[in-house]
């Protein structure tokens, strides 16, 4: 059975992006979200620059899953593409994370990662493994406590 939430905070677990790379408003996204988007509700940043998707689960059990989050966002896998972990592989663990919050009650918003095609590692086969896991994650069904948000589709074109 689902726990209370006691938190009106959104976690936003990720890698360098959430932790807080280069972006045209020199500050980290949960932080534009906090003050912009969830107000009521504020976003707390769980990045870490590097960090892949096995890393980020075991960050979400220990820092986020019983600390009483209302919610969760997930924008990761791209540190894992480029470790050689496959989209499929990168997936399953994506999706853990995203089925263990909802069981616990949490709203979730799953984001696929974003474009890489401008950094020194892309190939064309890393780009296959990004596609895969993007696809994987855009067809998995949203409901009422989860939502998907193709970042991916946002921010470039394969490649870029």
């Amino acid at each position: 059975m689902p726990q209370a939430r006691t938190s009106r905070i959104y976690a936003c677990l990720g890698d360098s992006i959430t932790f807080g790379a280069p972006s045209r408003s020199n500050q980290p996204y949960p932080q534009s979200l906090d003050l912009s988007v969830f107000p009521t509700y504020g976003a707390g940043n769980e990045g870490v620059s590097s960090n892949t998707l096995v890393q980020m689960q075991t960050r979400y059990t220990n820092n986020i899953r019983n600390r009483g989050s209302y919610g969760l966002i997930l924008l990761g896998g791209i540190n894992d593409i480029l470790a050689g972990t496959t989209g499929v592989n990168a997936f399953t663990t994506w999706d853990a994370i995203v089925t263990d919050a909802l069981s616990v009650g949490m709203k979730v918003i799953g984001c696929t990662p974003t474009p890489f095609g401008t950094y020194g590692s892309w190939t064309a086969p890393l780009q296959a493994e990004l596609d895969v896991l993007n696809a994987a994650i855009m067809a998995r069904t949203p409901n009422s406590s989860l939502r998907l948000v193709d970042t991916y589709g946002l921010f470039g074109q394969p490649g870029t």
